[in-house]
């Protein structure tokens, strides 16, 4: 899997590949913790019942089957959800400003939700060659957020903040079930430094990446001579075995040894094929502060048995 950096390679490559993929990705938390938002935007949803079934006929083109997730969290809660596809005709790929309004003329619940964000400082060289690629567009930038819940055209709760989000943006021309078994991932706003990993052990190509970057940097500091211990083994109702404690040890850009502990405390969201957490982080012991992360099963996108939970209501409100 490539890796890349900054706004340089956040294109829509709109693949023609049998079962390929794209999506971006914006997640914040506010100041306090008390309110967070994950917004995803898909070209090619792996997620999808429409998706997985063109992709087993070898219909339509994957850039055809577009959508989007979003959920909104409160104290540690998911208060609002929805996941849902749309046309090609309504698909805009997200400049630095991520807007999802869920309201439809048959349902009494919306979300509407919007993250700002500055432009990244981050620039890279090389380019995307491998089957995936994973690009960190801004892993650490200022961002505006602006959420409001509402039922019946009234507003139920909103909130709004300034503060630190995180951008990404994966695809792929294979399906992901095809190359990946799992992952974990996760990322935390330190007080100095944004840290974030991606472990993909059990990968065709095994994938692990843990580094950093400080305020207003223009480059990513990997780390090297990893080494991971995913501890704290569990067993969710829905046969996932996920470890909720990941300590990941190696060497800083300045040849300091160091370790990253990301306590996975609090599931804010579950299902057959993943988990995602609000977790606490240290670094070499120093709090980090509360972050986001996730534990991804991807080989069962593939199951028959999956597809049931995938067309579960699209969109809820708690």
């Amino acid at each position: 899997m490539d890796l890349l950096f900054g706004p340089d390679h956040d294109i829509d490559h709109r693949h023609i590949e049998h079962g390929a993929y794209e999506w971006w990705y914006v997640d914040a938390l506010s100041p306090d913790g008390a309110w967070g938002v994950v917004m995803i935007v898909f070209r090619g949803m792996p997620m999808s019942p429409a998706y997985l079934q063109a992709q087993h006929s070898g219909h339509a083109p994957p850039h055809n089957h577009c959508g989007y997730a979003v959920s909104a969290y409160h104290h540690g809660r998911r208060v609002a959800f929805a996941f849902r596809e749309v046309p090609e005709s309504a698909f805009c790929v997200p400049d630095q400003t991520f807007e999802i309004d869920t309201t439809l003329p048959d349902q009494t619940n919306s979300l509407v939700a919007r993250v700002t964000t500055q432009e990244s400082p981050l620039r890279s060289k090389g380019s995307y060659q491998a089957d995936h690629a994973w690009v960190l567009v801004a892993p650490r930038v200022q961002a505006t957020v602006e959420l409001s819940l509402r039922e019946h055209g009234v507003e139920l709760a909103s909130a709004g903040w300034t503060g630190l989000a995180y951008r990404d943006h994966n695809t792929g021309r294979r399906p992901l079930q095809a190359d990946f078994k799992d992952w974990y991932w996760g990322r935390v706003h330190g007080p100095d430094r944004t840290l974030v990993y991606l472990l993909a052990p059990n990968a065709a190509e095994p994938f692990l990446f843990c580094g950093e970057v400080r305020q207003g940097a223009d480059h990513v500091q990997p780390w090297t001579d990893l080494q991971i211990d995913l501890q704290a083994r569990r067993l969710t109702m829905m046969g996932l075995r996920t470890a909720r404690r990941i300590v990941i040890r190696g060497r800083a850009a300045d040849g300091t040894l160091r370790t990253v502990v990301c306590d996975q405390r609090r599931i804010v969201e579950h299902g057959p094929f993943y988990q995602r957490y609000l977790s606490v982080w240290t670094l070499d012991g120093v709090p980090q502060g509360l972050g986001t992360s996730e534990y991804m099963r991807a080989d069962r996108l593939g199951s028959a048995w999956i597809q049931p939970f995938l067309r579960l209501p699209f969109f809820r409100h708690v």
